[in-house]
């Protein structure tokens, strides 16, 4: 499966969603995250870390899926290393407009330094 979950905390006590995505994603794996932070799941307007590994691979739907979530969480921080897989979550982000509360790194620190910067849930 290219997409597994973990539950925990940033820095400053806040809960966090903890995804991590390998290998082909398609649509079904994606909406697992939709099931997690939409209205009624139990990381609705929270914080998620997401890591991507080199190499993933998004089928059309799941890249068309992702920016339905943007009001779902509170802030999205995602840790690419991989220079190719960079440009591809680039280039679906613009393809969409733009995603609000998204931002990429490269290091999990800042990332959730970034995440602990956004004030309460809601």
């Amino acid at each position: 499966m290219a997409v597994r979950y973990e539950e925990k905390k940033t820095p400053k006590g806040f809960p966090l969603l903890v995804m991590y995505v390998s290998g082909n994603c398609d649509l079904e794996q994606s909406e697992t995250l939709g099931v997690r932070i939409k209205k009624g799941g139990d990381f609705h307007r929270q914080r998620v870390l997401v890591f991507v590994a080199a190499g993933t691979e998004y089928t059309p739907d799941a890249r068309k899926y992702f920016p339905t979530l943007n009001e779902d969480h509170l802030g999205m921080a995602t840790v690419v290393t991989s220079a190719i897989v960079r440009a591809m979550i680039n280039l679906i982000t613009r393809f969409a407009g733009g995603v609000k509360h998204f931002k990429m790194f490269t290091e999990e620190a800042p990332a959730l330094a970034w995440l602990d910067s956004l004030g309460t849930s809601g």
